[in-house]
């Protein structure tokens, strides 16, 4: 079930891209149009969530997904597009990954 999101996120399309224990996972897009990522944290990883999320400010998208927002337990992430970690690692190196 998707969940109701902030409406200052402006939401208005989504597609799911994972589900694990963490959480679910969709891409979205915005009423702008900018493609984002939105996490709805598991029951189970609620606890830590507090924690990723302030982690994730601190970084401010240094070395991490930049943390756009966070709603109880929905976090909206920039999308950082197709390509996986592995990939990018093969083709441009440990420094780019």
């Amino acid at each position: 079930m998707t969940p109701s999101f902030p409406p200052e996120w402006e939401i208005v399309s989504i597609v799911d891209l994972a589900v694990g224990v963490g959480g679910r996972v969709w891409r979205a897009r915005t009423a702008p149009g900018v493609s984002v990522v939105v996490k709805q944290i598991s029951k189970q990883a609620g606890d830590d969530a507090v924690h990723a999320v302030a982690w994730l400010k601190w970084r401010q998208g240094r070395g991490a997904i930049r943390l756009l927002d966070a709603s109880g337990d929905l976090q909206l992430l920039e999308d950082a597009g197709d390509e996986t970690l592995g990939a990018l690692l093969v083709r441009a190196g440990d420094l780019a990954a």
